[in-house]
């Protein structure tokens, strides 16, 4: 009986990696959809801009952090598409880059009085729950699946 695997078999995306490509298939269209629901129409919104100032700042630093946050998301899913060797390392930069900015971001809106009246408070702690979890869950998986270290490989 063999028990060995094909060298294909071993640098497939496959197994929970499957979780993660679809995860980085989602996350831009997810984040997309936010920008364009959420945001962009309060751009129209000059005199709420001007009434609030601290608001104005916010929406733009959280336009701009999405829209980075969708790019890296797709440049990560075509390193991970290609298998390239940067991918582990780079998805965990994600990981935690995303943690840190939901929490620093609650944490800025919970000081605003200004924001927090346009922010309703389970979306804060949702958004601070889904980060930790993914990152709880995938930071360790990227350090330590065989499946990863046998898919990325430095050519």
């Amino acid at each position: 009986m063999n028990t060995e695997k094909s060298s294909a078999d071993e640098v497939a995306i496959g197994g929970w990696l499957i979780l993660v490509l679809i995860g980085l298939i989602v996350s831009p269209i997810r984040i997309g959809i936010t920008l364009f629901r959420d945001f962009v129409p309060l751009f129209d919104s000059i005199s709420l801009f001007d009434a609030y100032p601290t608001l104005k700042t916010m929406i733009y630093v959280e336009t701009f952090a999405n829209a980075a946050f969708a790019i890296f998301a797709l440049f990560l899913l075509v390193l991970m598409i290609s298998k390239d060797y940067r991918f582990p390392k780079l998805m965990i930069i994600f990981y935690v880059a995303n943690l840190v900015f939901v929490i620093g971001d609650a944490a800025y809106v919970s000081q605003s009085p200004e924001i927090k009246q346009f922010v309703e408070i389970g979306d804060s702690t949702k958004e601070i729950a889904r980060a930790v979890i993914g990152t709880v869950i995938w930071v360790p998986y990227m350090l330590m699946s065989t499946r990863v270290e046998r898919t990325f490989v430095k050519k």
